[in-house]
């Protein structure tokens, strides 16, 4: 733990300094204790047994196009997203599954191997901060969420994926449009929990989705081959739950048919 460090110091652990920090609520101090760990642990063996099953019961579709990773690079983005699921459900009072610190040992070892940046972490955290508060976000206030919550996600699978520095904005506007097409889909839960991410006129942000989505895609070209299928597995199973959406479908979700020929047009690319 870095003795300067704003999350971490001795004043910012007191009751008083908590509660002005906006990091009263037990949910977000678990948080900060979770990302503590990221900082100075990370020669724990790396076992993904764990993280992949945060992925496959919590985050289905992404979890489908992550198998068809090279196995190197698979257990790297389970180890990722294993432990920023587990906080996100913490933070939104969701179904825990898994433990918290041995998902942050996975995470810290990601974090080491790929030498992401802290600031990274910071704004993802400052994005589970607005979750903990509630923040009811302009279309302003919900891009700022977005940077933390998913364009920071974008560049550190980035990392993980070889890909240049060149590719970094496209990466950004991957995860954006992972994260707007989510508001879309889960608009009703959202409201029940009291959340408001987006306002009622979904129309404008499916656009929003696509338009960041076409730009993204351009960014393939600087990934290894590899590794491009399963993002344009993924591209393309949030494309077909936006046609849904402008349908007027409530929360659609791809059976096993609608999976099989996402992957078998993926597979002619």
């Amino acid at each position: 733990m870095e003795k300067g460090s704003s999350l971490y110091s001795e004043e910012t652990n007191t009751k008083e300094n908590r509660k002005e920090r906006g990091m009263g609520s037990p949910r977000l101090f678990a948080i900060c204790m979770g990302l503590s760990h990221t900082y100075i642990i990370y020669s724990r063996i790396h076992d993904i047994k764990m993280t992949k099953e945060v992925m496959d019961k919590c985050s289905t579709t992404f979890a489908c196009c992550t198998k068809a990773f090279p196995a190197e690079v698979r257990k790297d983005v389970y180890s990722l997203y294993g432990f920023i699921r587990h906080v996100d459900n913490i933070v939104d009072g969701d179904e825990l599954v898994g433990d918290l610190k041995r998902l942050a040992y996975n995470f810290a070892y990601v974090n080491k191997k790929y030498d992401m940046p802290k600031e990274w972490k910071h704004d993802f955290y400052n994005s589970m901060r607005m979750d903990a508060q509630k923040v009811h976000h302009t279309d302003e206030s919900m891009l700022r969420y977005c940077r933390g919550s998913a364009e920071v996600i974008g560049l550190m699978m980035a990392k993980i994926l070889d890909a240049p520095e060149s590719a970094y904005p496209y990466a950004e506007h991957l995860g954006r449009a992972y994260q707007i097409i989510n508001f879309v889909r889960d608009y009703d839960d959202d409201i029940a929990k009291g959340y408001r991410y987006i306002g009622p006129e979904h129309d404008k942000y499916l656009d929003m989705f696509e338009a960041s989505l076409f730009f993204g895609e351009l960014g393939l070209k600087y990934l290894p081959r590899k590794v491009r299928k399963p993002i344009r597995y993924a591209n393309e199973m949030y494309r077909w739950c936006a046609k849904k959406l402008r349908k007027g479908y409530k929360n659609p979700k791809p059976n096993g048919l609608v999976r099989a020929w996402i992957k078998f047009k993926v597979t002619l690319w």
